[in-house]
């Protein structure tokens, strides 16, 4: 987004996505696995603050890698009632601190963020992004005989969208797709099928609270992760199509000083 903190403004977030709803490495669990809340979830909790009242950093941690990620957000233009457009960045970089991840482990990324509100309800969010060193595995092999070890730094393109409505004083609907142009999109070969991120939020605000509903076809959260595509593990009709689910939700706190 390209709303900042404002001035003197901490903010504390909780992220958690469960696991696939059709449940297990084979799929096809949907029930039993109840929806993904029985597997394995991933939780990125983060806190930023405002430098200024047009530049926000944060610092937060997934576990997913073990991977730490500090970022800067700068919105220079921001949008008023003379103007309906903003324009920002977003910079920074992960750390994957996990035992037995040996490439790759530190990935800067940067963002180009231009908003723009067609009323107060309706607005649009279009990020070119650009992920450097995204493929995180530990053996990297080209095919052939025999199979050969490689280095991977390729970074990896996007271009998203977001959009946001909100249809009453406190409530939203927001939608975001990251279509990956470029560079690291997985490996087939390795059996790293990858497909394009997306997700749908039901967001309530309550004071300084905001509580935001997620269905997302990614558990990863972080920068350098969903940006190189989600790698869903159930092999089933759904993965085939790309839509495999995760539920998930978003908890935001806010400091005033």
């Amino acid at each position: 987004t390209t709303r900042t903190l404002g001035a003197h403004v901490f903010e504390f977030r909780i992220m958690h996505r469960f696991g696939l709803i059709n449940g297990g490495p084979n799929g096809g669990n949907t029930y039993g696995s109840f929806f993904g809340l029985d597997n394995g979830a991933v939780t990125s909790i983060q806190l930023a603050g405002s430098l200024n009242d047009k530049t926000d950093i944060l610092l937060r941690r997934t576990n997913a890698n073990k991977d730490l990620e500090f970022s800067v957000k700068h919105i220079p233009f921001q949008a008023s009632a003379s103007r309906p457009w903003s324009l920002g960045f977003y910079a920074g970089f992960d750390w994957i601190s996990r035992d037995g991840i040996g490439r790759n482990r530190l990935s800067p990324n940067l963002q180009f963020l231009l908003g723009y509100a067609v009323s107060p309800q309706l607005s649009f969010l279009l990020t070119p992004s650009v992920a450097f060193k995204t493929n995180h595995h530990l053996s990297i092999t080209r095919p052939g005989n025999p199979p050969k070890s490689y280095k991977d730094s390729r970074s990896t393109t996007a271009l998203g969208v977001g959009a946001q409505y909100q249809f009453k004083k406190d409530f939203a609907l927001t939608a975001e797709f990251s279509p990956r142009l470029s560079g690291y999109q997985g490996n087939a070969f390795a059996g790293d099928r990858r497909f394009n991120t997306w997700s749908l939020g039901f967001m309530k605000k309550m004071g300084l609270h905001i509580f935001e509903t997620v269905v997302s076809n990614t558990q990863e959260i972080h920068t350098n992760q969903y940006i190189a595509g989600t790698s869903a593990i159930a092999k089933n009709s759904l993965y085939q199509k790309g839509v495999n689910l995760h539920f998930g939700f978003n908890i935001h706190r806010q400091f005033k000083y």
